[in-house]
């Protein structure tokens, strides 16, 4: 099983889903889900996309002393706001001069080793200042990546995502009254071809996963007639909770033109 497959099992199998022991991914056919419920839906498990050599192995700005990484970051932040302002020397016409795109492409080689700093906005692969983005839009595209693997609407879907995700997530639950992008967070859910969508945390920090009770939500959506509805259940709303917490979020099938 590939990382997560067999964590995902025993965390589900806790809550009581029972798996089909026979099935596994053989590579027999093309995009097999991971894993299959007894006599249910398969399940794909997969995590939002990050870069896990950031927890394991020092870079080397890492290696730096305490006055050298100042001295790094406050080379860094000059360049950045050069190079977003595009603060150079000019020509009467507007063009660089000669010393002016000498300090750009100066500042464009140290943003791309330090951020691999891409269309304004840093990476945390293949760079040496790794900036980590944790946000709903993770989720959404580890939704959207899957469903165009299974389509069919008989696989569930499984993610593990960072402790700072699922706070964003629960942030969009409790105000969902009052913020428009938990529409369409949900929205994102109720379209896809997953019937059952479970979002839990894992420490990314310590890489290693929360077996035992971790903050796990899933996303049940029903379709009746004109309206659809996501049953959303908590498995850890409260420590002492014995039943799982349930509301249900109506989506209007309605789309704005």
């Amino acid at each position: 099983m590939k990382q997560g497959e067999q964590e995902a099992k025993e965390i589900l199998q806790l809550k009581g889903y029972i798996f089909d022991n026979q099935y596994y991914d053989d590579n027999s056919s093309k995009s097999m889900p991971d894993l299959k419920f007894q006599g249910g839906n398969y399940l794909e498990v997969t995590h939002t996309q990050h870069n896990n050599k950031i927890a394991k192995s020092p870079t080397q700005f890492d290696r730096l002393s305490i006055r050298e990484k100042t001295e790094k970051l406050q080379e860094i932040s000059e360049a950045q706001m050069r190079f977003i302002a595009l603060d150079y020397e000019r020509n009467i016409d507007g063009s660089f001069t000669e010393e002016g795109k000498c300090q750009f492409d100066k500042d464009k080689r140290l943003l791309a080793k330090s951020f691999n700093y891409k269309d304004g906005q840093p990476s945390e692969f293949k760079s040496d200042i790794p900036v980590i983005e944790a946000d709903i839009d993770n989720i959404i595209a580890g939704i959207k990546k899957k469903e165009k693997l299974h389509p069919k609407g008989d696989t569930d879907l499984f993610i593990f995502v960072l402790d700072d995700e699922f706070d964003c997530m629960e942030h969009l639950l409790k105000t969902k009254e009052r913020n428009g992008v938990t529409d369409y967070f949900l929205r994102v859910i109720e379209k896809s071809p997953f019937e059952k969508v479970f979002i839990c945390e894992w420490d990314f920090e310590k890489q290693c996963y929360i077996k035992e009770n971790p903050r796990l939500i899933c996303y049940t959506t029903i379709k009746e007639q004109e309206v659809s509805y996501i049953d959303i259940c908590s498995y850890k709303l409260y420590e002492n909770l014995i039943r799982p917490y349930r509301y249900k979020y109506k989506c209007n099938t309605e789309i704005k033109k």
